[in-house]
């Protein structure tokens, strides 16, 4: 049954392998990060086969469904109270910002007789996670008091949120902050830059030499820079495919007639008087995939889409007709909702 969603294993593993060798060059740590594909299991398990010791996901739900995998896992977002002991459990290390969670890891770390690393993230103009760099040497200090969180470095976090492009000056934050807290006689392992956002620097070879770990989901999921969104060299782009089926083909006007409120979205939807169009109607929706993360087709076009219906102009594909299959290339939003849909079948392909 369709929408289908195309998983091409071996284009994925060639992109990770191909950052990874990048990375390796100038002695950066590449960490898979896989909370677009909601830790997908094939696809973790075929990054572990290719030498992946270590994975980060933001959800705990995620890592539970591979916690049997052998790898090193990475919280990416400090986990909520309810969490934390499922964190514990499940993972080795995590990014955070707040003592009071911090505090209740090395509690529960007691209780459990483990212990957990801790990443403190840095705020550099983002505004999404993170202190501010004059408050970081005093939380830190404070993190070497709990005999049971091991402090392994600094990270921040660029681009996802405001979109603020990584540079040297806002990396430098993080080195400057390990002088200091080394002369504080603490050890600082890992200055975690950021992830695809910082691809096209280290392709151009113009990453700081202080930058040690980079968290990659984007550049490997599609090959492409976090900036631009432009393919970057070596790097595949044929990952992902969206199946779905036609279920209308009809000559219909292309505005709507009668009184108008707002669409089931509460949207005031504005259309174009374009005629009448040759319109489709694809069995997928909203529940299905969020709009803007399908990639423009110029024989294909989205006019819009209900929770079940995506409804296309197909002037440009008159010989469409219903039963037909259509495709569409997906850019990251589009891969993070149709993964994240349980109407959408995932096939695996190695191609």
């Amino acid at each position: 049954m369709y929408p289908k969603l195309f998983v091409n294993l071996k284009a994925i593993g060639e992109n990770y392998l191909k950052i990874k060798k990048e990375c390796e060059t100038i002695r950066i740590g590449l960490i898979p990060v896989v909370k677009v594909i909601g830790g997908d299991r094939n696809i973790v398990r075929t990054l572990h086969s290719l030498g992946a010791n270590v994975i980060a996901d933001s959800r705990i739900k995620n890592i539970f469904d591979y916690k049997d995998i052998k790898v090193k896992k990475i919280l990416l977002r400090s986990p909520s109270f309810s969490e934390i002991d499922s964190a514990v459990e499940l993972t080795d290390y995590s990014l955070e910002t707040e003592m009071v969670t911090i505090e209740k890891i090395a509690s529960s770390c007691r209780k459990k007789g483990k212990k957990h690393g801790v990443i403190v993230m840095v705020e550099v103009g983002e505004l999404r996670e993170g202190l501010m760099p004059e408050d970081v040497v005093p939380f830190v200090k404070k993190i070497t008091s709990f005999s049971n969180i091991e402090f392994l470095g600094l990270g921040t976090n660029t681009t996802c949120f405001s979109g603020i492009i990584p540079d040297y000056k806002n990396l430098k934050v993080l080195y400057d902050l390990k002088l200091k807290i080394e002369e504080e006689g603490i050890k600082v392992k890992i200055l975690s830059g950021g992830g695809t956002n910082l691809l096209r620097m280290i392709w151009n070879k113009k990453i700081p030499d202080f930058i040690n770990q980079i968290r990659v989901g984007e550049g490997i999921f599609l090959g492409v820079d976090a900036i631009k969104r432009e393919p970057l060299s070596g790097l595949r782009q044929d990952t992902f495919r969206l199946d779905t089926e036609l279920i209308e083909v009809k000559k219909k006007p292309s505005l709507p007639w009668g009184e108008r409120t707002k669409d089931a979205f509460e949207e005031a939807v504005e259309f174009k008087d374009e005629g009448i169009m040759i319109r489709g109607i694809a069995s997928i929706g909203r529940q299905d995939i969020i709009l803007s993360g399908i990639k423009e087709d110029e024989s294909i076009k989205i006019i819009g889409a209900s929770s079940d219906h995506m409804v296309l102009n197909l002037n440009k594909s008159p010989s469409l007709k219903v039963g037909d299959i259509i495709s569409f290339r997906l850019n990251y939003a589009g891969v993070l909702s149709s993964f994240t849909s349980p109407y959408v079948e995932k096939i695996y392909i190695e191609e």
